[in-house]
Protein backbone atom coordinates (compact mmCIF):
# COMPACT_ATOMS: atom_id res chain seq x y z
CA UNK A 1 0.00 0.00 0.00
CA UNK A 2 2.32 2.59 0.69
CA UNK A 3 5.44 1.61 -1.83
CA UNK A 4 8.91 2.50 -2.13
CA UNK A 5 8.51 5.79 -3.91
CA UNK A 6 11.57 5.34 -6.72
CA UNK A 7 13.23 2.49 -5.32
CA UNK A 8 12.85 -1.67 -4.84
CA UNK A 9 10.87 -3.09 -1.92
CA UNK A 10 10.43 -6.19 -0.08
CA UNK A 11 8.12 -7.10 2.69
CA UNK A 12 10.04 -8.32 5.50
CA UNK A 13 7.16 -9.04 7.56
CA UNK A 14 3.42 -8.01 8.11
CA UNK A 15 3.51 -3.99 8.21
CA UNK A 16 7.37 -3.90 7.81
CA UNK A 17 8.83 -3.19 4.31
CA UNK A 18 12.41 -2.61 2.96
CA UNK A 19 13.37 -0.11 0.80
CA UNK A 20 15.86 -0.09 -1.51
CA UNK A 21 17.77 1.74 -4.39
CA UNK A 22 18.84 -0.80 -7.37
CA UNK A 23 20.58 1.46 -9.55
CA UNK A 24 23.68 2.43 -9.44
CA UNK A 25 25.26 5.61 -8.40
CA UNK A 26 22.01 6.12 -6.06
CA UNK A 27 21.49 6.33 -2.47
CA UNK A 28 18.66 7.65 0.09
CA UNK A 29 21.14 9.97 1.03
CA UNK A 30 22.96 12.08 -1.74
CA UNK A 31 25.94 12.62 0.60
CA UNK A 32 26.11 9.12 1.64
CA UNK A 33 26.89 6.38 -1.15
CA UNK A 34 26.37 3.42 1.47
CA UNK A 35 23.01 4.66 2.64
CA UNK A 36 20.95 2.64 -0.09
CA UNK A 37 18.26 0.98 1.97
CA UNK A 38 15.79 1.76 4.89
CA UNK A 39 13.67 -0.36 7.02
CA UNK A 40 9.74 1.04 7.42
CA UNK A 41 7.01 0.15 9.53
CA UNK A 42 3.58 0.89 8.59
CA UNK A 43 2.85 4.33 6.86
CA UNK A 44 6.59 5.37 7.11
CA UNK A 45 7.54 7.25 4.09
CA UNK A 46 10.43 6.52 1.98
CA UNK A 47 12.27 9.52 0.82
CA UNK A 48 13.65 7.85 -2.23
CA UNK A 49 16.87 7.39 -4.07
CA UNK A 50 18.73 10.64 -5.33
CA UNK A 51 21.99 10.93 -7.19
CA UNK A 52 25.46 10.30 -4.96
CA UNK A 53 26.97 13.44 -4.80
CA UNK A 54 30.10 11.56 -6.04
CA UNK A 55 31.77 15.25 -6.81
CA UNK A 56 31.07 16.32 -3.51
CA UNK A 57 32.07 12.89 -1.69
CA UNK A 58 35.50 11.99 -3.58
CA UNK A 59 36.12 15.55 -5.59
CA UNK A 60 39.19 15.50 -8.57
CA UNK A 61 41.52 17.61 -6.41
CA UNK A 62 42.09 21.40 -6.11
CA UNK A 63 43.37 21.67 -10.07
CA UNK A 64 40.36 19.96 -11.73
CA UNK A 65 37.07 20.47 -12.23
CA UNK A 66 34.52 17.35 -11.82
CA UNK A 67 31.52 16.30 -13.33
CA UNK A 68 28.52 14.24 -12.36
CA UNK A 69 27.91 11.50 -15.00
CA UNK A 70 25.05 8.66 -14.88
CA UNK A 71 25.70 4.95 -13.44
CA UNK A 72 27.94 5.96 -10.45
CA UNK A 73 30.63 7.41 -12.63
CA UNK A 74 32.18 11.02 -12.17
CA UNK A 75 34.55 13.41 -14.65
CA UNK A 76 38.04 14.99 -13.59
CA UNK A 77 38.98 17.45 -15.97
CA UNK A 78 42.24 19.23 -15.08
CA UNK A 79 41.85 23.05 -15.61
CA UNK A 80 43.99 24.95 -17.79
CA UNK A 81 47.68 25.01 -16.93
CA UNK A 82 47.80 21.36 -15.59
CA UNK A 83 47.82 18.44 -16.77
CA UNK A 84 47.20 14.33 -15.99
CA UNK A 85 50.76 12.52 -15.54
CA UNK A 86 48.87 9.20 -15.63
CA UNK A 87 46.28 9.35 -18.66
CA UNK A 88 44.90 10.84 -20.89
CA UNK A 89 42.33 13.58 -20.15
CA UNK A 90 39.59 14.10 -19.03
CA UNK A 91 39.27 10.76 -16.41
CA UNK A 92 36.45 9.01 -15.69
CA UNK A 93 35.73 7.70 -12.50
CA UNK A 94 33.51 4.69 -11.00
CA UNK A 95 32.17 5.33 -7.29
CA UNK A 96 35.11 6.69 -4.80
CA UNK A 97 37.68 5.74 -6.83
CA UNK A 98 40.72 7.76 -6.11
CA UNK A 99 42.34 10.55 -8.67
CA UNK A 100 45.82 11.55 -8.47
CA UNK A 101 44.72 14.83 -9.21
CA UNK A 102 46.50 17.34 -11.76
CA UNK A 103 49.96 18.76 -12.08
CA UNK A 104 51.21 21.63 -13.34
CA UNK A 105 52.39 22.36 -16.45
CA UNK A 106 56.06 23.83 -16.67
CA UNK A 107 55.65 25.74 -19.22
CA UNK A 108 58.98 27.35 -19.63
CA UNK A 109 60.16 23.59 -19.91
CA UNK A 110 57.56 22.65 -22.22
CA UNK A 111 57.77 26.03 -24.31
CA UNK A 112 61.06 27.65 -23.59
CA UNK A 113 61.36 31.69 -24.48
CA UNK A 114 63.14 33.54 -27.29
CA UNK A 115 66.96 33.57 -27.72
CA UNK A 116 68.38 35.89 -24.63
CA UNK A 117 65.06 35.65 -22.76
CA UNK A 118 64.73 34.60 -19.12
CA UNK A 119 61.48 32.11 -18.59
CA UNK A 120 60.18 32.58 -15.50
CA UNK A 121 56.83 30.63 -14.40
CA UNK A 122 54.81 32.00 -11.64
CA UNK A 123 53.43 30.28 -8.62
CA UNK A 124 49.47 31.08 -8.83
CA UNK A 125 47.63 30.26 -5.39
Amino acid sequence: VYGCNNGACDQIKPNVRKCYCIDIGKSVDPHNATFTSMILTGNESFPGCFDIALCDLYNCGSFATCKLLRGGYRKCTCMTGYFDANSTEPVELYGSQVYDGCNDINECSLYGCKPLAVCTTPIVN
